[in-house]
């Protein structure tokens, strides 16, 4: 049965045989018309006719054909019947000669026609442009990409990503960059040279005494996106990660919202307006209820604040308890004294508005043995200052934006970045994700995660291998050509004949990259895999041997880094989170009680400590037995408040039950007469 692509084939070769046919046929005839009549025949020449009449040459030998008694005898003479010979033969060479060639073709082409980018394609697929990411080198040519398409870079231990590829595009860079970087080795490398070069340098150093810092909260804005930019940042502390938990996470985050949009509003928190100050609201009291109510009827709370907590409190207890349990493992990370330092802000913090405006260098560094403490940090900064600049596209004076992240499967899933890695070419944000192989990203992501991921990569750089899924992956991603081979066989002939020698022409796919040559990769070679181009092989270009770079190192030892040091955070609490939930007496009611008929004044005592130390705190930091026991020796004294200031002590917050005791003697001098004067009976 005739296949139906053979059936179309066959009608496409008919209809431009028909077509060449047609042309040759006029060429001929008005050539041999001109050579017997001169260039008078032009006038009505065929090519002419054809401007009206597109199969006038056609027409033409049908209509001058002559009958078939004559053919015969008038075939080699007539005018018309060798010129559509002629053309027959033409167009039938034509034919053959295409026909030969499609199935060569067909046959060199049956298991892949996999092959290697010539030079002279360079230009055309952009791996020659003047501008934009240093690549690498073929021959005396510089290879440079300047789309927007990101990239991925990928090779195991001293293979030469730092060298050839992020040391270099740190330094020549035209915009500013934000780097992720272990060990800082980079920033010991480009920093200074950047500075030279006009950028403003940060360093982001969770771990180190120096750092700059960096307040999440400064990223919100005000008006109509400030609940965006509210959600945002709760979803960023509390991600789902697995829809199984999606309720509690979804829970959490509105929680923690609300609290997030208290710390921004209250005035109590006007100079700790920080992360930390959010996570100490959680603990501040044994009953979290109460912490709620003291913050929703805090005067100057917008609606959205007192939705958001009195969402919560009308939450079941149980269901309650496991959303806060939710919340302290999101919020673990935050509770660190240097994480706190790290994310104030101030005159040290990082301008993040001003990235595209001012040519910046951002250093996130980082020792990898404290990644685990770290990480959570270090991602919500990539994932924020991502967001920020993909709010807009680039104006024309403004700064293109580089991600350059190396090893980025160490920080654990950067979930925002690599959902906006389709989008982000878009805002001039170009991403580099540095890769030890092809298996860390898989552990990290899945192999369909390491799939979008690397689908979203246009350009993808290898500069060696030593893994079998990565070996895997280039073999499938350049493909196979087709090779040749013979087969002989010999037929023996009865009767001690000469045999018969039989020689087969075969093909067989071969992969353009078998496993045992990328195993041994020429580690001064560098693989590009571009989107629509095929691969190309060039040489790298070593930042550390190369006399470009070490002169503008050399050349920038003089250059000074200041790097501010880290200060500690005063502990902060708002004014009433020390306090009790008990309510204070009404004024007309603070009427000491009297001693009763036995003269016992144990009542008396009794208000007198609860007055003295009215809403000093809660049960976990203060011992009421302790504390009243005290106070009841002391109200025998004369002497009675100031001899009490001693039993301030027992509170962690001496500067408040002091305040306290000073406003209790304005607000209750009836009790303290009447308290000394029954101590003086």
């Amino acid at each position: 049965m005739v296949k139906p692509e053979t059936i179309v084939a066959g009608g496409f070769i008919a209809a431009a045989s028909g077509v060449v046919w047609n042309a040759t046929y006029a060429a001929i005839y008005d050539l041999r018309r001109i050579a017997q009549y001169g260039m008078a025949a032009t006038r009505d020449s065929l090519f002419g006719r054809m401007g009206d009449t597109p199969w006038a040459p056609m027409i033409d030998a049908w209509q001058h054909w002559p009958s078939l008694q004559n053919l015969f005898s008038q075939g080699t003479s007539n005018f018309f019947v060798t010129t559509a010979a002629g053309a027959t033969a033409i167009t039938a060479a034509a034919a053959t000669g295409t026909a030969i060639a499609l199935l060569k073709k067909k046959s060199e082409d049956l298991h892949g026609n996999a092959r290697f980018l010539e030079r002279r394609e360079l230009k055309k697929k952009g791996l020659k442009a003047k501008g934009g990411l240093l690549l690498g080198r073929a021959g005396n040519q510089l290879l440079r990409d300047e789309d927007q398409s990101h990239v991925a870079v990928i090779g195991p231990t001293n293979s030469g990503k730092t060298e050839c590829f992020v040391i270099p595009n740190l330094i020549e860079w035209e915009g500013t960059f934000i780097a992720l970087d272990f060990k800082g080795t980079l920033y010991e490398r480009t920093a200074k040279i950047r500075k030279q070069k006009g950028d403003k340098v940060y360093l982001f150093g969770p771990g180190f005494e120096n750092s700059h810092t960096y307040n999440p909260l400064d990223m919100i804005r005000g008006g109509i996106a400030r609940i965006t930019d509210i959600q945002a940042l709760a979803s960023l502390l509390i991600p789902v990660l697995d829809p199984k938990s999606a309720h509690w996470n979804t829970s959490a985050q509105m929680l923690v919202a609300g609290m997030i949009s208290y710390v921004l509003e209250s005035k109590e928190c006007e100079n700790a307006r920080t992360l930390g100050t959010i996570v100490r609201l959680f603990s501040v009291r044994d009953n979290f209820i109460d912490t709620l109510k003291a913050m929703r009827d805090e005067e100057g709370i917008s609606d959205y604040t007192r939705a958001r907590l009195t969402e919560f409190m009308a939450i079941p207890s149980e269901e309650a308890g496991s959303i806060r349990s939710t919340l302290n493992t999101h919020l673990k990370p935050w509770q660190n004294p240097a994480v706190e330092a790290l994310t104030k802000s101030g005159d040290n913090a990082i301008r993040i508005e001003s990235l595209r405006q001012e040519r910046s260098a951002i250093y996130l560094v980082i020792d990898t043995g404290q990644i685990e403490i770290f990480s959570q940090l270090l991602k919500l900064f990539l994932e924020q200052v991502n967001s920020f600049v993909n709010r807009a596209y680039r104006q024309p004076d403004e700064n293109k934006i580089l991600f350059m992240i190396d090893e980025f499967y160490q920080l654990g899933r950067i979930n925002s970045i690599i959902k906006q890695l389709p989008f982000a070419r878009d805002r001039d944000i170009r991403i580099c994700l540095v890769s030890q192989g092809v298996a860390q990203i898989d552990e990290q992501f899945t192999r369909s995660g390491r799939e979008s991921i690397l689908g979203s990569c246009a350009l993808q750089l290898f500069c060696s291998f030593n893994d079998e899924p990565t070996v895997d992956l280039v073999t499938k991603k350049t493909g196979s050509t087709t090779q040749g081979y013979e087969t002989t066989s010999r037929q023996l002939k009865p009767f001690g004949g000469i045999p018969q020698k039989t020689v087969a022409e075969h093909s067989m796919a071969r992969p353009l990259f078998r496993p045992n040559e990328l195993y041994a990769w020429n580690r001064n070679h560098l693989l590009i895999l571009k989107t629509n181009a095929a691969p190309f092989i060039c040489d790298k270009i070593l930042a550390d041997r190369t006399k470009k770079y070490i002169k503008m190192k050399n050349g920038a030892l003089g250059v000074t880094l200041q790097i501010p040091p880290l200060e500690a955070l005063a502990p902060f609490m708002p004014s009433w989170a020390r306090r009790s939930s008990e309510k204070p007496l009404p004024k007309e009611k603070a009427v000491l009680p009297t001693s009763d008929e036995s003269g016992d004044k144990s009542a008396q005592k009794e208000y007198a400590a609860k007055a003295a130390f009215l809403d000093s705190g809660e049960a976990d930091t203060v011992d009421y037995e302790a504390l009243y026991g005290k106070l009841n020796a002391l109200v025998g004294d004369a002497g009675y408040f100031e001899t009490a200031v001693e039993a301030s002590d027992l509170i962690e917050d001496k500067e408040y039950t002091l305040s306290l005791i000073q406003e209790l003697k304005d607000e209750h001098e009836a009790i303290v007469n009447l308290v000394a004067n029954e101590a003086g009976a």
